[in-house]
């Protein structure tokens, strides 16, 4: 699934699956952004500028945030984050590529570590 990642600067774009996909979208943005799903326009993701994630986590996926962290899924996050696309010229100040390649390299440094 292909989805735009709901933020205030520029059109970017993540492509994965299921919860990989919305880790990602969590880590990329800190619950800041949403995601939209580009093929049907409807969201995958909402913000969670004032909480509620493990609420909507649970009711999505069956489980709590942490209880699929636990499950050590890095690799599908990383994997997931260096999708990032931006659909035209990157224009705002914000480097939302910059920071999907930070948290990719940090999650696959947790799986290095834990070796």
């Amino acid at each position: 699934m292909k989805c735009e990642v709901i933020n205030p600067s520029d059109e970017v774009y993540l492509t994965g699956e299921g919860e990989a996909l919305a880790a990602a979208g969590l880590f990329l943005g800190r619950g800041q952004y949403g995601l939209q799903d580009k093929a049907t326009g409807k969201e995958f993701m909402p913000i969670f500028m004032f909480g509620g994630t493990d609420e909507w986590w649970t009711k999505t996926f069956g489980r709590t945030f942490s209880a699929y962290m636990d499950t050590k899924p890095h690799e599908e996050i990383a994997k997931v984050l260096d999708t990032l696309e931006y659909a035209g010229e990157r224009s705002s100040m914000t480097d939302i590529g910059k920071n999907a390649k930070s948290n990719a390299h940090a999650l696959r440094a947790k799986i290095k570590a834990a070796a």
